[in-house]
């Protein structure tokens, strides 16, 4: 989750590490998660204050070759709903989490994007969604309450022809367009949830530029270099940098002084445009009020430190 749930809660909050199977316990917490977004608003809104949360989705690793079949077993139960999930190698999930120790081979990254939410939010505060009784479920994907049920929100349906390669075409149902029609009549600033869905972060930043909640969130991103990218965009059409910078992104929405933020090998990877994109994601981490520590900053990222701290090797005995 990163930063915003207790020990205690944890385990509710990430639902496709508590519950691998479908079934009430896992509807229970997928629920549970939810809900959890909207509570915060509520709690900054009657406080005042700022709650330091971070939505940047779960990962489960594995330490064997049956424990990552298990895995890609769950990734599969994950597609159902339309939730992306993503199975990474040994090499995969060690850029995704650098300290793990290295006998983990592999692992399911969750990535449940807020962005999403907070569009569904804004369509479900809509006078028409209310009139039809349409809350925020109706406008996510991964619920069955809106999406097409012919295609199960996927816009396209595949059809295995088993000896020769598999024919995919857009759902017949939907035109491609993966709601309902009745969920498609809802329209916020003159769009559908389709039409949003379709934008790219830096045309949704724009277009949705009076929904503070929306706003915040597509800026930040843009700031980090992703502007190009559609609003819907999954973990595995991201490369390891835009990952990062997407990371970057979502903790600069929850920073605050005395945070400290490690990242490891930051450069690792990035041609010049990215690098400075990089570059300056730290930096604004550091202006919010948090201590970014950067392992192996050589080149471009290390010049830009306030200190380097220089790690040798004891002399052989």
């Amino acid at each position: 989750m990163g930063a915003g749930a207790t020990q205690a809660s944890a385990g509710v909050l990430a639902p496709f590490i508590e519950a691998h199977d479908r079934g009430p316990l896992l509807d229970l917490a997928e629920r549970s998660l939810g809900l959890y977004d909207e509570f915060v608003a509520r709690a900054v809104e009657d406080s005042g204050s700022t709650v330091q949360y971070v939505r940047s989705g779960t990962l489960e690793v594995a330490l064997d070759a049956a424990a990552l079949e298990r895995l890609e077993a769950i990734g599969k139960v994950c597609a159902a709903p339309g939730v992306h999930a993503e199975l990474l190698d040994a090499e995969g999930v060690r850029e995704a989490e650098p300290h793990l120790t290295p006998v983990v081979v592999g692992g399911l990254l969750v990535e449940l994007l807020g962005a999403h939410r907070a569009l569904a939010r804004m369509f479900a505060d809509g006078s028409v969604a209310r009139e039809n009784h349409h809350g925020t479920d109706h406008f996510l994907l991964e619920k069955p309450g809106g999406r097409c049920p012919a295609c199960e929100g996927q816009g396209t349906i595949r059809h295995e022809l088993g000896l020769v390669e598999d024919v995919e075409v857009t759902c017949s149902v939907c035109d491609g367009r993966r709601f309902r029609d009745e969920v498609l009549t809802v329209t916020a600033h003159g769009v559908t949830i389709a039409e949003a869905y379709g934008m790219t972060v830096g045309e949704a930043e724009v277009h949705f530029g009076r929904e503070r909640s929306v706003k915040e969130i597509f800026s930040a991103a843009v700031r980090c270099g992703l502007a190009r990218r559609p609003v819907d965009v999954s973990s595995q059409a991201l490369d390891g940098v835009e990952r990062l910078l997407a990371r970057l992104a979502r903790h600069q929405l929850g920073v605050r002084r005395g945070d400290l933020v490690l990242v490891d090998r930051p450069g690792a990877g990035c041609d010049p445009a990215a690098t400075a994109c990089v570059i300056n994601a730290l930096r604004r981490l550091v202006t919010g009020g948090a201590s970014v520590v950067v392992t192996d900053a050589v080149g471009s990222v290390g010049v830009h430190a306030d200190a380097i701290i220089a790690l040798e090797a004891p002399p052989a005995a």
